[in-house]
């Protein structure tokens, strides 16, 4: 696999379409192939990569800018990524973002 996708419209798609507004896609590609998802350092690098794409899908729309609209960033942000390393199915990236992430951003 060369690249993963970061895909976050559907965990954004309800609450945008209640504020009257949808730039979809909101997806972006997160690029593999030059990691070395078996060692440490290649499975944190991807990890960071998909936390940035995920931020990046998930950056809140201008009439959402209350806290409430923040809060809803970071949660898609943080399921986007969990949707991607387990779509990878690659054992030390899952551990390592595990690990990585308190329970609270899990949930």
């Amino acid at each position: 696999m060369k690249t993963l996708l970061i895909a976050a419209a559907a965990l954004l798609a309800a609450s945008a379409a209640q504020a009257g507004h949808f730039d979809a896609p909101f997806e972006r590609s997160v690029p593999v192939a030059d990691l070395n998802l078996q060692t440490a350092a290649g499975a944190d690098a991807l990890i960071g990569r998909l936390e940035a794409a995920a931020r990046s899908a998930c950056r809140r729309q201008p009439m959402l800018g209350q806290y409430h609209g923040a809060a809803r960033e970071r949660a898609c942000a943080a399921k986007a990524v969990v949707a991607a390393v387990a779509r990878l199915d690659a054992p030390l990236v899952t551990a390592r973002q595990l690990t990585r992430n308190s329970p609270a951003m899990l949930a």
